[in-house]
């Protein structure tokens, strides 16, 4: 298995709900807590909304959560705030103007998705870069795909996932991924974040995925989890010399 892809903080929701028979929950807002012209905030819940301004100005700040931090893989709210009172203080900040802030929340992997909940496939496409694509049909006609992308070099998403090293070293990353009404035709916007678990193994010619991952939307002022859990799904288009 890789590390954990971390890096940087990130934002998403609080107090998970289970999912639907869909595999998405609803995540509360939770108090979002705005750093003010100082940085300044009375927050010590472990998992609530953090608004980070830098040099101050942001006023409440922005709308929609911009990254997800992930208390179950040992980030810290306390740690966001500290890193956004020392850019306050900076010296830098005395010709700055105002920002637009950064709102960071707490993202929880909640409840798994219920058995037969949702159908799966998931396929390999080995170019320049090696691309894994998860795709799953809920039986609320809703439908979501995840993106995975190997070198990891290439990923921008902040995570809390586990993923399978490449056979000449390296590891996988989240690439992109999302979830709307399967009649949609436009391409949503991509989850800001993701926690849990992708590993390959091999079985007969090819590999088999088993997927355990919950990503996270920033929806309507808060955080949406759509969770991804199969196992054993055969990957096509890959020989069994690609499993770890």
């Amino acid at each position: 298995m890789g590390g954990k892809a971390f890096g940087g903080n990130s934002a998403g929701g609080v107090n998970s709900g289970g999912a639907s028979a869909g595999g998405s929950a609803e995540v509360g807002t939770g108090g979002a807590l705005s750093a003010g012209a100082g940085g300044e905030a009375g927050a010590s819940a472990l998992c609530d909304d953090y608004v980070a301004c830098g040099c101050g100005c942001c006023g409440a700040g922005p709308s929609e959560v911009g990254r997800c931090y992930y208390p179950e893989a040992g980030d810290k709210l306390s740690d966001i705030i500290a890193s956004d009172q020392a850019q306050h203080a900076s010296a830098s900040c005395a010709s700055a103007g105002c920002s637009a802030g950064l709102r960071h929340a707490c993202c929880m992997k909640g409840a798994s998705e219920p058995a037969g909940g949702a159908s799966y496939s998931a396929a390999l496409l080995s170019t320049a870069l090696d691309r894994i694509s998860i795709s799953k049909t809920g039986t609320d006609d809703r439908c979501a795909r995840i993106g995975f992308v190997a070198p990891a070099s290439v990923s921008t998403v902040y995570t809390a996932l586990e993923l399978p090293t490449l056979p000449g070293g390296g590891t996988w990353a989240m690439e992109a991924a999302y979830e709307s009404a399967c009649a949609m035709s436009s391409l949503p916007p991509a989850a800001i974040g993701a926690i849990g678990t992708m590993k390959l193994r091999a079985e007969g010619a090819g590999c088999v995925v088993d997927v355990h991952v919950t990503t996270f939307f920033a929806r309507s002022g808060g955080i949406q989890s759509v969770h991804f859990d199969a196992d054993g799904l055969a990957l096509t288009g890959s020989s069994s010399s690609q499993c770890p």
